[in-house]
């Protein structure tokens, strides 16, 4: 391994490191959050409750306070009646003024208390519209307060021939696959156009029109290679390997860069 790939994966294992302690980090919060606001709305749930409470109280006292005035002047109604009863029975040993006095006493009786707690309802209904519309407002808050998703962000592409070197990798050629006009040199890491075929044997990797040879490596992620090249003509493609071989057809199965022409070494 190459002094460049063991920084590389230092580097990578830097990255990784950070972003799994960025995961840890994102679990505590989130649990944090979620414990606060589950502690907050537990409170509001018992104030709630505590309210309801207090509100039901309000009301039953209310009414015994209600139903007590209501009792005294049931009684106070019965015993009008039975000294009106009383009086009939008496009537001829009554005198007018006296009469007139008892049945005046039957006019004075209470109407309408029960449209106090009718008004009770419109209250509560009002308080609990405003308490829906709090909820509401403060949901759209810590929606704000979290933010859209944001994914994290990648990393800086390179830019500088340090930077890419970074991610350099070191490629010879496949001797089963060039072109019998290509000669291969330098531990298969130079190629040569030839004027002539060369004496290679046959192949079923190996390609019989273009002159052409893969690299022996597959490349994946993100790779940097650097080509020296001389003479006038040159082209560099990232294929598939199961290209074409034979035959004269353009696959699309290759990006090229192209440079020049007549013959050169690259």
């Amino acid at each position: 391994m190459s002094q460049l790939d063991t920084q590389d994966l230092q580097h990578k294992e830097t990255d990784l490191k950070s972003l799994q302690q960025e995961a840890q980090d994102i679990r505590r919060s989130a649990q944090r959050a979620v414990q606060c606001s589950g502690d907050s709305f537990r409170d509001m749930a018992f104030l709630l409750d505590k309210t309801c409470s207090e509100v039901e109280q309000q009301i039953w006292s209310h009414q015994e306070t209600q139903l007590s005035q209501v009792q005294e002047l049931q009684d106070e109604v019965q015993q009008d009646m039975n000294e009106l009863r009383k009086g009939i029975s008496e009537l001829d040993t009554l005198e007018h003024a006296e009469f007139l006095q008892l049945t005046q006493k039957t006019v004075r009786i209470h109407t309408g208390l029960r449209h106090k707690f009718e008004e009770v309802t419109p209250v509560v209904s009002a308080l609990r519209d405003k308490l829906q519309l709090t909820l509401e407002e403060g949901l759209a808050n810590v929606s704000q307060a979290l933010g859209p998703d944001e994914v994290l962000p990648a990393p800086d592409e390179p830019s500088t021939r340090e930077e890419f070197l970074k991610y350099s990798s070191e490629i010879t050629l496949d001797p089963n696959t060039t072109s019998k006009y290509l000669s291969l040199s330098d531990g298969n890491r130079k190629a040569t156009v030839m004027g002539v075929e060369q004496n290679y044997p046959d192949h079923p990797d190996r390609f019989t029109y273009w002159d052409q040879v893969l690299s022996r490596e597959s490349l994946t992620g993100r790779c940097y290679w650097e080509v020296e090249r001389s003479g006038h003509w040159v082209r560099i493609a990232v294929s598939y390997r199961d290209i074409q071989r034979e035959g004269n057809s353009r696959e699309k199965k290759s990006e090229t860069q192209s440079a020049a022409t007549a013959s050169c070494s690259l």
